[in-house]
């Protein structure tokens, strides 16, 4: 929900006299307050206490900041193969998706009005993500499984148990009476399921958030109810200054006159939440 309200000494604003108190204006610039709920799940609560915009929470800031969003057709692997956006690696024992990419591309301004492209690049691998679970798993309680060489689980471990070589001859193994293996095997499921549309969102959100104009990613809230301070720009680019943007940056990695924000993240070992801690935590502030 979009809720415009007095904006309190933002930065680098010109503050004028009107009655009634001050006004905090800029000629090229302009603020709102954002208000976001938990129960639209724009923002949501860590275990810690602690509260997080949600993909969905950048999304309604976007109603004010007006950031121009753009997936690519494409996306330059580290091997150097230029593969589709999302794209999707296949097991070739198994023949499922194991892993996945997704790219996005995000283009505002910066606090000076200048051009500002933040760019994401998430990588995430199911079978990574399945080990690094169980293994956490695995440390709070030895009885839940163990590390094992290829060859030489027992036929009773194969039998009562689920395992997966995830490096090599290197495998991990998992109790099946234990719920944190079955919550694990859950997950491993999902990942293989939705890894594409998981990481696409995870790129868009990361793109999004590294805009200078966004808010920083941990907020405060009280009911469930956070209230964030959003900038922007009365002149937006057009069609064709975004279309010139971007086909410099996808030409060279820059932009004349701007700023570039490139990050490239493996969300293999990160908890299993709609969110992940990792990213930006927010441009700077206005």
């Amino acid at each position: 929900m979009v809720n415009v309200s007095p904006i309190i000494d933002p930065h680098n604003w010109i503050p004028a006299n009107v009655q009634g108190g001050q006004l905090f204006i800029s000629l090229d610039q302009v603020a709102a307050v954002v208000r976001l709920s938990n129960s639209e799940n724009e923002i949501y609560q860590l275990d810690t206490g602690e509260w997080l915009i949600t993909t969905d929470g950048y999304k309604a800031c976007n109603k004010v900041a007006g950031v121009h969003c753009i997936s690519p057709d494409s996306i330059l692997l580290p091997d150097g193969r230029t593969v589709g956006n999302p794209y999707i690696e296949f097991d070739p024992t198994t023949g499922t998706a194991h892993k996945f990419w997704a790219k996005h591309i995000a283009i505002g301004k910066n606090t000076l009005g200048k051009p500002y492209v933040s760019s994401a690049t998430i990588v995430l691998d199911a079978k990574i993500a399945f080990a690094d679970e169980l293994s956490k798993a695995i440390e709070k309680n030895k009885d839940v499984g163990k590390y094992y060489m290829a060859g030489t689980l027992t036929d009773d471990d194969l039998k009562n148990g689920i395992c997966m070589l995830f490096d090599g001859d290197i495998g991990i193994y998992g109790d099946r009476v234990y719920p944190e293996v079955s919550a694990a095997v859950q997950n491993f499921i999902n990942n293989k399921r939705y890894g594409d549309k998981k990481a696409w969102t995870m790129a868009y959100k990361a793109s999004l958030q590294r805009q200078p104009c966004m808010p920083p990613t941990k907020t405060k809230a009280l009911n469930g109810i956070a209230d964030v301070l959003v900038g922007s720009y009365r002149n937006e680019y057009g069609d064709k200054e975004i279309a010139e943007i971007l086909r410099e940056y996808t030409a060279t990695g820059k932009v004349t006159g701007g700023e570039v924000d490139e990050t490239s993240v493996d969300i293999s070992k990160e908890e299993a939440t709609e969110d992940f801690t990792f990213l930006s935590e927010g441009g700077t502030r206005f």
